[in-house]
């Protein structure tokens, strides 16, 4: 599911587990980047407790050349180069991170990493679906 604001406490104390206790650069960053996008962050819950966090951020290409090249950190990217999904139009991203809770089995953790992964990926299929239907009745 998309994440919200009041999923942030619980997705740095999963943070700080998974780096022990050092994840608190970013915190005030994704905050941000889910005000400017609410679909930036993806979560997958087990039993109401948050199991599994993802951020994808869409940025122009030049961002994420210098997110790659090393000039940038992630925390330095300011909300105001977040883009918009918008039907119509493409959008390149990073995925800054994705993290599962290290306290349950391997394949456990593959489980909410798989399940992760497929829920972004039918966000994104939704959205093909919507430029599609929306190109349709515009061709009409």
């Amino acid at each position: 599911m998309k994440a919200t604001q009041d999923d942030m406490h619980e997705e740095y104390e999963l943070a700080a587990l998974m780096l022990n206790g050092s994840a608190g650069n970013g915190v005030p960053t994704y905050k941000a980047w889910l005000g400017k996008n609410p679909d930036t962050n993806f979560i997958v819950r087990d039993q109401d407790r948050l199991v599994a966090f993802m951020h994808v951020l869409p940025v122009e290409q030049k961002i994420i050349k210098r997110w790659m090249w090393g000039e940038v950190r992630e925390w330095e990217i300011s909300a105001e180069v977040v883009l918009p999904y918008t039907p119509g139009s493409s959008v390149e991203c990073i995925i800054m991170n994705m993290a599962t809770t290290s306290d349950v089995d391997k394949w456990q953790r593959h489980q909410y990493g798989l399940r992760l992964m497929r829920g972004y990926l039918h966000f994104l299929h939704d959205l093909v679906e919507l430029r599609y239907n929306d190109h349709q009745v515009l061709r009409q």
